[in-house]
């Protein structure tokens, strides 16, 4: 089995992204026009662009 070793970049967008998400994850808001109880979060936003842009393994 081959083994993938990531660069020093992607270990640092992967950090970047992973912080990013953490402060979203903090801020919630209540979605217009719905009961108070639904919250919309934003945290999952920035794994979906690593996934995208950094491939399956460090997204």
């Amino acid at each position: 089995m081959e083994t993938r070793k990531l660069s020093v970049r992607t270990m640092v967008s992967v950090a970047m992204l992973s912080a990013v998400a953490y402060v979203l994850m903090l801020i919630d808001f209540s979605v217009p026009l719905m009961p108070s109880f639904i919250k919309m979060d934003l945290s999952d936003l920035p794994a979906l662009i690593g996934a995208y842009a950094l491939g399956p393994v460090a997204g």
